[in-house]
């Protein structure tokens, strides 16, 4: 219940996830006909950071359609930035900018 939930309430389709929800009327049930979500702004969770994170649990657990799967992807594609590491000798190493358990393991410098 809670994953489909979820979904309906911070999905907006197109593969857009709303970082602010905004709820029609609060006072109903979150599964009532009437009531509604929509993104509060223009801000998504298309960052490399937790909306990365939320991705992936939407992509593995939300129960979206392969069509939205794609596009959650595509929608973050533009924000994804490569970067060259280097430690101990060993790179470049081409690896995804901004995943936390990256910095966590290379340092504030990654």
């Amino acid at each position: 219940m809670y994953l489909l939930i979820t979904v309906q309430i911070f999905y907006a389709g197109n593969g857009a996830v709303c970082a602010v929800t905004d709820i029609k009327n609060q006072s109903l049930h979150v599964n009532d006909p009437q009531q509604s979500y929509g993104c509060e702004g223009a801000g998504t969770l298309d960052d490399p950071y937790e909306g990365e994170l939320f991705t992936w649990w939407l992509y593995f657990f939300g129960g979206i359609s392969q069509e939205d799967k794609n596009l959650l992807w595509k929608v973050k594609r533009p924000q994804l930035v490569s970067v060259e590491y280097n430690i101990g000798g060993v790179g470049p190493i081409t690896v995804q900018k901004g995943i936390p358990q990256l910095q966590m393991l290379f340092g504030e410098d990654y």
